[in-house]
C-alpha cells in the first residue's frame, strides 16, 4: 500500500488481482510492523468485504502474468479501480 499526501487530499493505492476462482490477491507488504499490516487489512476489507490473500514477491510475479492486475485507489474516502 502506498499513502500519498497531496495538499488537503489523502490517497491510498495498492495493486490487486482477481484469480480465475474469484479470489482477491494483493502483494504482501514487506518490512511493515503489525499495526501497519492490520491497517492495510482493514482498508482492503472495507472495499472488498471478503478474505484477501497476500502473495510474496515470487508468487505475485507469477500470478500477475496470468491475471489482470488493477489498482485500487482511495481518495478522500472514495474508492475507485484503475486498470
Amino acid at each position: 500500500m502506498r499513502l500519498v499526501l497531496t495538499g488537503n487530499q489523502r490517497m491510498k493505492k495498492t495493486l490487486f488481482l482477481k484469480t480465475e476462482l474469484g479470489q482477491i490477491v494483493v502483494p504482501k507488504l514487506e518490512n511493515t510492523n503489525w499495526p501497519g499490516l492490520w491497517a492495510f487489512d482493514s482498508w482492503l476489507k472495507k472495499y472488498f468485504k471478503t478474505h484477501i490473500e497476500k502473495a510474496p514477491k515470487e508468487n505475485w510475479a507469477r500470478l500477475s502474468k496470468r491475471c489482470k492486475v488493477q489498482t485500487l485507489i482511495e481518495e478522500n474516502g472514495t474508492y475507485r479501480v484503475e486498470e
